[in-house]
């Protein structure tokens, strides 16, 4: 994986508050992240998170997607 992309829909806002973010690779965990702050969610409504990756041939793939609920 050469790189990961990361969007989050805000159903409280009815819109993205994170758009085409750049997720980092920590090779001590061998984990992607991508650090969401809480101005960015909205407590108690649900946010969908949508994320792809591309791989070192340039080809990306499907989306991922996931709902959750944000703690109020």
């Amino acid at each position: 994986v050469a790189e990961v992309r990361v969007y989050v829909y805000d159903y409280g806002r009815r819109t993205y508050t994170v758009a085409n973010a750049l997720a980092t690779y920590v090779t001590a965990t061998q984990t992607w992240t991508m650090p969401i702050t809480t101005a960015q969610l909205t407590p108690g409504q649900q946010a969908l998170l949508y994320v792809r990756a591309r791989d070192t041939k340039n080809n990306w793939s499907g989306w991922l997607t996931r709902a959750v609920t944000v703690s109020p």
